[in-house]
C-alpha cells in the first residue's frame, strides 16, 4: 500500500500527502470478519465523538457521526472521497481511522480549480486548508489528488478501494457516471456512499439515480441533511451478513428505519456542536491574537516610555547645564562691563592727566630722564 507521508508534486516541490505519483494496487487478503457485538459497541461509541474539523459550511457535516460508525464497523483498507471541497466529511473519516488505529489510507480527490474567478479563489483557499490539515494532523494516513475524477481514476487499479464516497456530483448524469466508472475500482468488500439523495431543488438529480441503483444492491439511506445513501457493492462485505450471534442484518429495512431516527437527531446535534466549538476556537484564537498584539503594543509603549524618561532626564541635565552656562555668561558680562568701565575711567584719567597744566610743565623733566638716543 502506498506510503502517503510525502511525495513530489506536479510543480516539482515536495508536499505531504500529494499522491500525483502514486498508484493503488488491488486489495488482496483474507475475507472480512463478520461484525461482532464488540465492533457494534465500538461503532456506537464512535458516533458520539466530537467532530474535530468543522469548516464554516459543509453539506455533509450532519452525516459525519454516521461516517464515524461506518468506518469503525467495516475498517476499510482504502477510503476515497470524490468531491472534497473544504473536507468536512473526508476529515471525519480520517479522524475515525486515526482514533481507531486502523491502517486505512484516505484519499481526497477534487480539482480545486485555481483561477481568478470567485469560485476559483474559494476552491484554492479550500485546497490550502485541506493540504494544511493533512500535513498537520494526518500525514501518513491521508493524501490528495488534485485532478478531475476521470484522471484520478487512473491511480487506482480494479479492486483497490473498500469505501468510496461520491460527494461532488449533483446531477443525475454526473452521479451515474461517477458510480459506473468507479464501480470496477471497488474491492469485494466495497461500500459506496452517495450524497445528496434527498435534495430536489434546481438541477439536483442524484435522487433519480439513487432510486434506481438502491434496487440493485443491499442499501440503506438517511434522509436528514441533503440525504445519504449506502450501497454494499462488494459480495464479501460484512454488512451483507447478520451480526455475529444474532439474526440482525445491518442493511435490513428495520435497522435502516431505526438509524434514520437515531442519526437524524444525532447528526444535527453533533454538527451544531462542532460548528459552535469551531466558532469558539476561532473567537479564542482571535482574542489570543489580539491579546498578543496588545501585549506587543504594551511592550513597545514601555520601551518608548523608558526612552522618553531617559531623554527627559537627559534634557533636564542639559537644561541645568544651560542655566549654568547662562549664569556664567551673565557673570562674565558683568565682569566685562566692570572692566570696560574701569578701562574707560583709566583712559579718561590719562586724558585728563595729559591735558593738565602740571603735565605740560613737567614735560622737560620727563625728557631729561629718558635715556639718550643714539644716532
Amino acid at each position: 500500500m502506498p506510503d502517503l507521508r510525502a511525495a513530489t508534486g506536479s510543480d516539482g516541490l515536495s508536499y505531504a500527502g500529494d499522491l500525483s505519483d502514486r498508484t493503488f494496487e488491488p486489495l488482496d487478503g483474507p475475507t472480512a470478519e463478520v461484525i461482532d457485538l464488540g465492533r457494534i459497541s465500538d461503532a456506537l461509541h464512535a458516533v458520539t465523538w466530537e467532530i474535530e474539523h468543522a469548516p464554516t459550511y459543509s453539506a455533509c457535516g450532519v452525516h459525519i457521526p454516521f461516517l464515524f460508525g461506518l468506518v469503525t464497523l467495516i475498517e476499510p483498507r482504502v477510503f476515497v472521497e470524490l468531491g472534497v471541497q473544504a473536507g468536512a466529511s473526508f476529515f471525519g473519516a480520517c479522524q475515525a481511522v486515526q482514533r481507531q488505529g486502523y491502517g486505512t489510507r484516505c484519499v481526497a480527490v477534487d480539482e480545486w480549480p485555481d483561477d481568478a474567478s470567485p469560485a476559483g479563489k474559494l476552491a484554492c483557499g479550500e485546497f490550502d486548508d485541506v493540504r494544511r490539515i493533512i500535513t498537520d494532523n494526518y500525514a501518513g494516513i491521508a493524501g490528495y489528488l488534485r485532478r478531475d475524477f476521470a484522471k484520478a481514476r487512473a491511480h487506482f487499479a480494479p479492486g483497490s478501494i473498500d469505501l468510496l464516497h461520491i460527494a461532488g456530483s449533483h446531477t443525475d448524469a454526473a452521479a451515474r457516471n461517477d458510480f459506473t466508472t468507479w464501480l470496477d475500482r471497488m474491492s469485494d468488500r466495497g461500500v459506496v456512499i452517495v450524497h445528496d439523495i434527498n435534495e430536489f431543488k434546481q438541477d439536483f438529480g442524484v435522487w433519480r439515480f439513487w432510486r434506481e441503483v438502491c434496487q440493485q444492491y443491499p442499501s440503506m439511506e438517511l434522509g436528514h441533511g441533503h440525504g445519504l445513501g449506502v450501497l454494499v457493492v462488494g459480495e464479501n462485505s460484512p454488512l451483507r451478513l447478520p451480526v455475529e450471534g444474532t439474526d440482525i442484518v445491518p442493511m435490513s429495512p428495520v435497522v435502516n428505519s431505526q438509524l434514520q431516527v437515531f442519526f437524524g437527531g444525532l447528526g444535527h446535534l453533533s454538527w451544531s456542536q462542532a460548528i459552535g466549538s469551531a466558532a469558539r476556537r476561532e473567537r479564542e484564537q482571535i482574542l489570543a491574537e489580539e491579546m498578543r498584539a496588545l501585549q506587543a503594543l504594551q511592550r513597545e509603549h514601555r520601551v518608548a516610555r523608558e526612552a522618553s524618561d531617559r531623554l527627559r532626564v537627559e534634557l533636564a541635565g542639559q537644561e541645568a547645564r544651560i542655566v549654568q552656562l547662562r549664569e556664567q555668561r551673565d557673570r562674565l558680562r558683568l565682569k566685562v562691563g566692570r572692566m570696560s568701565e574701569e578701562l574707560d575711567a583709566a583712559q579718561a584719567r590719562v586724558i585728563d592727566l595729559e591735558s593738565s597744566t602740571s603735565w605740560r610743565i613737567t614735560k622737560p623733566l620727563r625728557a631729561i630722564r629718558r635715556p639718550g638716543r643714539r644716532g
